[in-house]
């Protein structure tokens, strides 16, 4: 067993100048996000993070947010994900139902949501002091297949947050298929749409960078625009998206000449309305559950009823 921990570690080692992760703000090169990961989890070794401790995150859509991802995961921890903008309610649920010990952070949002993180019973953690550590070294945690990987919430059934805990074989199982149908390679530039509350941005933030490609992340500002959003995927030479259904429609609606683009997957609605594209749309399906993606449809024409597999 090779945890994605590792398989990332390749990729740094093959491809220490390549460009790994970027936004419309920031770049990371292999080397220089490794870096920032492995600052991240020495700190929070140091802290007594483990095996099967889970590590709240708290950040805006950044390049930082993979290094915080990776560097839980290489502490040999598991992560769970509240966005910033979540109610207080949300926000202190999740953390106290998952008992963590930390939560990852900036100064601006520790000082924006001040009242709510003085209520939690965990300590805050400011990622900027986390960069500090000195110790950048690729920390020997052993990593086991049964090994908390992450927790993701759910809106729930009954409309209360629940918790779904995935182990770090299946996050690799995931993985191992997407490299494998993708066919992804260092030439690849994979668009990170969803958001990093939800299981979605599983394969983004981690698929890409197990392969040496480029991960980008769009913009909050775009993401509700399908217009502007075609338009970055042409200029940035984007090769493979996932969206939520609705959202893959409008954007192949719009979308009839994009010559990098190869794939487009479509999940979380039916899936509707086919386009006769020079790209590969693929109707996925699974619950959180199930590591996002149980079963997928490689769509080659409208049917009545498009299959999910």
């Amino acid at each position: 067993f090779q945890p994605v921990t590792k398989l990332f570690e390749e990729q740094v080692r093959l491809h220490p100048d390549k460009c790994a992760v970027a936004s419309s703000k920031e770049s990371f090169t292999y080397a220089q996000l490794n870096e920032r990961a492995n600052r991240i989890a020495n700190s929070l070794i140091e802290k007594g993070v483990g095996c099967e401790k889970i590590v709240g995150v708290v950040l805006e859509r950044c390049c930082d947010f993979y290094a915080v991802r990776q560097g839980i995961l290489k502490a040999g921890g598991a992560f769970a994900v509240a966005a910033p903008d979540y109610p207080d309610e949300r926000v202190q649920f999740i953390f106290e139902d998952a008992g963590v010990p930390f939560i990852i952070t900036t100064k601006e949002i520790a000082n924006e949501r001040q009242e709510l993180f003085s209520r939690l019973s965990c300590t805050v953690l400011l990622l900027e002091e986390l960069l500090e550590n000195s110790n950048a070294g690729n920390p020997d945690t052993q990593i086991k297949e049964h090994d908390l990987c992450y927790c993701i919430y759910t809106s729930g059934s009954t409309g209360k947050p629940k918790g779904v805990m995935l182990e770090q074989r299946n996050l690799l199982n995931l993985i191992e298929y997407i490299l494998m149908t993708r066919k992804l390679t260092p030439d690849d530039i994979v668009a990170e749409f969803a958001s990093f509350c939800f299981d979605a941005s599983v394969i983004d933030l981690f698929a890409p960078l197990t392969a040496g490609a480029v991960l980008y992340i769009l913009p909050e500002s775009i993401r509700k625009d399908a217009v502007a959003v075609g338009k970055f995927i042409k200029e940035e030479k984007i090769t493979t998206a996932t969206f939520p259904t609705q959202m893959g429609e409008l954007v192949a609606e719009l979308l009839d000449d994009a010559p990098s683009l190869k794939f487009v997957t479509l999940g979380g609605e039916k899936f509707k309305y086919y386009r006769d594209r020079t790209y590969q749309m693929i109707n996925g399906y699974g619950p959180t559950e199930n590591t996002v993606s149980s079963t997928e449809f490689w769509v080659d024409k409208q049917y009545d009823n498009i299959p999910i597999g």
